[in-house]
């Protein structure tokens, strides 16, 4: 059977975790029929560099081809309307798609698989971690941060779009926030004192939520596991879904998503608590600092 179907512009393939969790089938299926990626590609006409990108989870998979590669591997009819379904529903545009054109496509993958992640942990070297930064202080950073000169409208969808983020911190059915950064980031003027107040009150604000967990690498911990960068691992309720990592970089984020790699970033978290204030130092250290910002 040869299928010929048009795919969708890479814009619209964003990376879910109903993708990833299709690519992950699509991938056992046709390894357990014993049927390499360029055969597997002759069968719907496209190079075997799209095969691997769906089983990635990285291109959008239309229900056609799924159905025509899950008859070449001889998938009975059942489990292949279920995949066929899971195809439609992957299909289907989160939110994050009216910031298309405004955010680069790597960090719109970021952005739709946080949203599903059941729980987040996050550490950031220089600046207050982004679910926790107050809007004002998201608009200081895009204002400065990078090379890339942003339009003052480009700049206020970004911060909305980190609003929406953090909107589900706060919704009837929160992921679990586990977010370590550097004492460093309190002391950073970002946009001036009456910003650095407001993001101080707000992170002690946010620590006080029962699925926010918040602390602080002290300066006296000196090198540490972190200092090579920012790190974020999802991980999601369910374990059809494995979980994902990405690293900041100056091209934009880096997803990570094989066992060793994830082995890492996990041991980079272990080290980075062992080093952290506990919630409650921490809470105090801002605290104090807040004070300090109050008084001039």
């Amino acid at each position: 059977m040869s299928v010929s179907v048009l795919w969708e512009d890479h814009a619209m393939a964003t990376n879910t975790v109903r993708r990833r969790r299709l690519g992950i089938a699509l991938r056992e299926h046709r390894r357990a029929a014993r049927v390499s990626m360029e055969d597997a590609a002759a069968v719907i006409s496209v190079h075997k560099t799209t095969i691997s990108r769906m089983e990635r989870g990285q291109a959008a998979t239309k229900p056609l081809f799924v159905q025509a590669l899950l008859a070449h591997y001889s998938v009975d009819a059942t489990e292949s309307a279920v995949l066929v379904e899971l195809a439609k529903e992957a299909s289907k545009p989160g939110w994050w798609r009216s910031y298309v054109g405004v955010v680069d496509e790597r960090h719109l993958d970021h952005i739709a698989l946080e949203s599903e992640a059941s729980r987040i942990s996050t550490w950031e070297p220089v600046l207050i971690p982004a679910l926790l930064q107050t809007e004002d202080y998201a608009r200081a950073v895009l204002q400065r941060a990078g090379v890339e000169s942003l339009t003052h409208t480009q700049i206020e969808k970004r911060v909305q779009a980190r609003a929406e983020r953090k909107a589900r911190l706060l919704s009837d059915n929160p992921p679990a926030l586990a977010a370590i950064f550097d004492e460093g980031a309190l002391r950073r003027p970002v946009g001036g004192r009456d910003v650095m107040c407001g993001q101080l009150e707000h992170l002690l604000e946010l620590a006080q939520m029962p699925n926010i967990g918040v602390q602080l690498i002290p300066t006296s911990a000196g090198a540490h596991a972190g200092v090579t960068g920012s790190v974020t691992l999802l991980e999601y309720e369910s374990d059809e879904d494995p979980p994902v990592a990405f690293l900041e970089t100056v091209g934009g984020d880096l997803y990570l998503d094989e066992p060793g790699e994830l082995k890492v970033c996990r041991a980079v978290f272990d080290a980075l608590r062992s080093d952290a204030l506990s919630a409650s130092e921490t809470e105090q250290r801002i605290a104090q600092l807040a004070a300090e910002s109050e008084l001039g």
